[in-house]
């Protein structure tokens, strides 16, 4: 556990589902319940796994998902970043900045050489907070369906 005055970054729990299927909704994936609380279960069965939320006076402000993983051809192992949001009603006050800097805390506990992550091409703002705290556009992206 990490605290920012009144806000503290936590491993999340199953109790914090409600919170965290809020927060993936304000994301755009409109999974059910059911789906979340059976990835979160298979997930955090992982040691290259964590959920970390940010709250303030007992209530979740926002949610990350951060995963571990040794690629051939680097040294040192990468973390992904594959989900995180701020709630709309806390953004612009500096707590996403705060909770990106405990997350890179971790990272460099786990001896991690790159912190990563994608973000939806339409999320202009988000690119804008990300470039303000230092992450870089690097690559491009590329998916199928299957």
């Amino acid at each position: 556990m990490h605290s920012n005055n009144d806000i503290i970054f936590i491993e999340a729990t199953l109790n914090d589902a409600d919170a965290i299927l809020s927060l993936v909704h304000q994301l755009e994936h409109f999974i059910s319940k059911e789906t979340l609380l059976n990835n979160l279960k298979k997930n955090t069965e992982h040691p290259e796994y964590c959920i970390f939320v940010a709250k303030e006076d007992e209530t979740v402000m926002a949610f990350a998902e951060l995963h571990f993983t040794q690629f051939i051809h680097e040294p040192k192992p990468r973390a992904r970043l594959t989900a995180f949001c701020v709630d709309e009603k806390h953004r612009n006050k500096n707590n996403g900045s705060e909770f990106l800097k405990f997350l890179e805390d971790i990272c460099k506990q786990h001896h991690v050489s790159r912190l990563e992550l994608t973000s939806n091409i339409k999320r202009l703002d988000a690119h804008r907070f990300y470039e303000k705290n230092g992450y870089l556009f690097m690559s491009k992206r590329f998916y199928k369906n299957l």
